[in-house]
Formats: structure tokens, C-alpha cells, sequence
């Protein structure tokens, strides 16, 4: 089951509390779960997540959890998804992509501390990055541990954060 939450503009539904997906789809603007305390996506959930409809770059600063997945398209090549809160997402995240396909815009992940699952991106969308910290806003040290990860772009570690990474394959 898909649904959507589609107010007459992006942002104009503003969601604070937890959201949690256990079973089915959620296709939402970043805008409208921003404020949002905690996303949680279970076994069965996807949030199919449209950011940069707004702005470039997009910080949310809730907790991120659960084993679904998340899908992230970019509005445009080179747009910005931050997750500064705390990662216990062990699921899968697909970057340029809506869940059913993509328009082949890329863009960046941008991770603070916590655990996060695999990332990987849509084949239509190749070249997305990863950063690990960059935003002194948001913190300034973090450990982030990653599993088993297949984007093509590239993978940067800013001073003061550690990246763990498992599941490794290939030459390093």
C-alpha cells in the first residue's frame, strides 16, 4: 500500500512527532517531516523522501531508526540530505531514487554519528557521496558505522569524525 502525504504546498503539513512505517509506502517532501521527532521505517516500510524542493541542503536533526528502507531523490544534482540526529537505521538506503525509479539527479548523504545500514544508489542517478560530518553546525566529532555500501561517488571524513565500516568488498 502506497500513500501519500501531499499538502497543497511542501511544507504546509509539517509533522512533529514520531513517524513510524511498519508496513507499506510513504512517499513525503522533506518539508513535511522535517520537524518530525523520530522516522522510523520497520521491516516492512519504506519513506520514499523528495529533498532540495525547498533548499539545497536539507538537516534533519531527529533520530533515525528501524530496518526498512529509505529512498532519497534529489530535486537537483548536487542537493543536500543531512541526518544530524542519532543513527540506528540498519536498513537500506537507495540515493537518487523515488522507489520506482529516478530522475537522474544526484546528491549527498551527509552523515554526523550512529549506525547506519547499506547505502546504495539508483542505477539511473550513479554518483552519489557520502560525507561524514562537514557541517560544524551540527557537530563537530561523531563516529558513524556503515554496512555494506555500493553508490559510486565518493566517501569524505571530515577531522574529528571515524567512520567503521563492515562488509567491505573489493580494493580499498
Amino acid at each position: 500500500t502506497v500513500f501519500n502525504l501531499a499538502p497543497a504546498a511542501p511544507g504546509d503539513d509539517s509533522f512533529g512527532g514520531m513517524l513510524s512505517i511498519t508496513a507499506g509506502t510513504l512517499n513525503a517532501d522533506f518539508a513535511d517531516v522535517s520537524t518530525s521527532s523520530s522516522l522510523n521505517m520497520g521491516a516492512g516500510g519504506t519513506l520514499n523522501l523528495a529533498v532540495g524542493t525547498l533548499s539545497s541542503t536539507n538537516t534533519y536533526l531527529g533520530s533515525l531508526t528501524g530496518t526498512g528502507n529509505l529512498n532519497v531523490s534529489f530535486a537537483d544534482t548536487g542537493d543536500i540530505l543531512e541526518l544530524g540526529g542519532t543513527g540506528g537505521f540498519t536498513g537500506a538506503i537507495t540515493l537518487g531514487s523515488n522507489g520506482s525509479g529516478s530522475n537522474g539527479n544526484t546528491g549527498t548523504l551527509q552523515l554526523f554519528n550512529g549506525t547506519f545500514g547499506s547505502i546504495g544508489e539508483d542505477p539511473g542517478a550513479p554518483g552519489n557521496s557520502v560525507v561524514i560530518g562537514g557541517d560544524p553546525s551540527i557537530a563537530t566529532s561523531g563516529t558513524v558505522t556503515l554496512g555494506n555500501n555500493t553508490y559510486t561517488g565518493s566517501t569524505t571524513v571530515s577531522s574529528g569524525f571515524k567512520l567503521l565500516v563492515s562488509g567491505v568488498s573489493g580494493a580499498l
